[in-house]
């Protein structure tokens, strides 16, 4: 009789917790369907009970680095040393790395949007740039590595699925420009 009743007991806890994380979930989404964000501010951004708002103190940095990215002309190494010395400093006290600023130049949240989990939903909170400045640094960013070309997605036919013999790592497909105009293709 106690077996049974521990496993009644745990059965009910398991619906208990699956149910839960059900209704969270739907609460999640209902606040993005209006709008409403629920993680952590980022960057520029204070958290409050009402929803993000502008910090003060770090916005104006933010904005700097994405009016100066959208230029084409410095780099994220450039925009690091150029914000540190403008006083833009991290949670350490020190430089913010820039690949941190790649991440803050690819969120859309400073154009007023939000993305989660892949899907951009439109947001309330006050937006830091206005959704043309986000579209001209995405496009620095399309052309920045390439010299001026479109980026190249290349597929290659036995990558992810087959395994290497020696370390059991997934072959990925890689090709290789040589002088007089000629490209191999290699797996690695």
């Amino acid at each position: 009789m106690g077996q049974f009743l521990e496993h009644i007991m745990a059965a009910s806890a398991e619906f208990y917790s699956a149910n839960l994380s059900l209704e969270i979930r739907k609460g999640l989404e209902e606040r993005l369907l209006r709008g409403l964000w629920s993680g952590p501010a980022p960057v520029g951004y204070l958290r409050t009970e009402h929803g993000p708002i502008l910090d003060p103190a770090r916005a104006g940095h933010v904005r700097y680095l994405f009016e100066a990215w959208a230029t084409g002309t410095k780099t994220t190494t450039e925009l690091e040393a150029e914000l540190f010395a403008r006083g833009f400093v991290g949670c350490n006290g020190g430089r913010v790395p820039a690949r941190y600023l790649c991440e803050i130049l690819h969120n859309p949240f400073y154009a007023g949007k939000m993305r989660v989990r892949g899907v951009v939903h439109d947001g309330v909170h006050p937006p830091l740039i206005s959704p043309e400045l986000f579209a001209r640094s995405e496009a620095v960013f399309a052309t920045k590595h390439t010299g001026g070309r479109p980026l190249r997605r290349l597929t290659f036919l036995l990558s992810r699925l087959l395994l290497c013999p020696n370390c059991a790592g997934l072959l990925t497909g890689e090709e290789v420009a040589k002088p007089k105009r000629r490209t191999y293709r290699y797996y690695r």
